[in-house]
């Protein structure tokens, strides 16, 4: 996928896309043929297509990343059990099976599962997981899976909520709390409820079909309608089994800026949050459908995301200062 520096360079004489646009997140904004508007201009665009001069067609293949092989994962893991030892790889496992069985069990949600994903952040919160944040955003750069995802995810967000409370005080901070009326709270008990959303966001997943979930390609335009749906089927899940907290589901259901399934309740301080994250962890890991990208392309397309969706200043710097590029640097001692 490649970014598109001047939108006006994939619109014909008709304003209508000459090829596929994509988001950061490599799913379709506007199809080839289809009319572009205005708005296009202001956010971070994709193509799959080297556009030339002399064939505006000229089509060429995905860049679709080489699925690594089990042999490959084995050595990766064995790697990683010499690096941190195997009490910290066994914690990975418990804690990455626990998460599959929720995320890929073909049975709906149930209250034991939710349970289960409650047992998670509190054993997982209540110890040192630096270590394990670094074992897994490694693993992430060999993996497609969505519950790896979510487990980066949920790590992630716990290290920016902490690395927040730090400034809770700060008279910047506070100003844009105050001018938005936020009422997040960083206790450590607070933190523990906000994480399960986290861990959870991309539950309403296990309702779409598989085949959408791991194309390695661009999705069409009615796949891509069906994937938009699952921060929705996510709410209806929760909500099914008796969850009305509205800082999970509100997080579940609003970590799309762009197809948020509960817009009356907005984008809150920890959904901008977790929506940093979730573009943050796409970018820097493995898809079906391409490889990582650099830190530099990733804080790129998060500045521009930024920009368009108005995040406070203050909040993204602290997130990519304080929790970021702690990250990026265990993962270069790793390399």
């Amino acid at each position: 996928m490649m970014k598109i520096d001047d939108v006006a360079t994939v619109v014909d004489a008709d304003g209508k896309a000459i090829t596929d646009l994509f988001n950061a997140n490599g799913s379709l904004l506007i199809s080839q043929g289809s009319a572009v508007p205005k708005r296009i201009s202001t956010m971070a665009v994709f193509t799959n297509r080297v556009v030339k001069k002399e064939d505006d067609h000229a089509a060429q293949p995905p860049d679709i990343p080489q699925l690594y092989t089990e042999e490959e994962i084995r050595r990766t893991m064995k790697y990683l059990k010499e690096r941190f030892g195997g009490k910290v790889m066994a914690r990975y496992t418990e804690t990455s099976d626990a998460i599959k069985e929720i995320m890929e069990d073909d049975s709906p949600l149930t209250k034991k599962k939710y349970s289960t994903a409650r047992d998670i952040v509190n054993e997982t919160m209540a110890e040192d997981s630096s270590d394990l944040c670094t074992v897994i955003q490694y693993i992430r750069d060999v993996d497609t899976y969505t519950f790896n995802h979510s487990l980066s995810v949920y790590l992630l967000f716990v290290k920016a909520m902490q690395d927040l409370r730090k400034y809770k005080d700060n008279k910047q901070f506070l100003a844009y709390v105050n001018a938005s009326r936020d009422r997040t709270m960083f206790d450590d008990e607070a933190i523990e409820n906000y994480a399960l959303g986290a861990l959870l966001h991309d539950y309403g997943k296990t309702r779409v079909s598989p085949d959408i979930l791991h194309k390695a390609g661009p999705l069409t335009n009615s796949e891509f309608a069906e994937m938009k749906k699952h921060p929705l089927y996510g709410v209806q899940d929760l909500r099914r089994i008796g969850v009305h907290d509205a800082n999970i589901l509100s997080i579940v259901g609003n970590h799309h800026a762009k197809y948020m399934a509960l817009p009356q309740s907005g984008q809150s301080l920890v959904v901008v949050i977790s929506n940093i994250i979730d573009i943050y962890d796409a970018c820097r890991s493995k898809r079906p459908y391409k490889n990582p990208y650099s830190y530099e392309k990733t804080i790129e397309i998060l500045q521009d995301e930024g920009e368009h969706l108005g995040w406070s200043p203050f909040i993204f710097d602290v997130i990519i200062s304080d929790t970021f590029k702690r990250v990026e640097a265990s993962r270069e001692k790793l390399d």
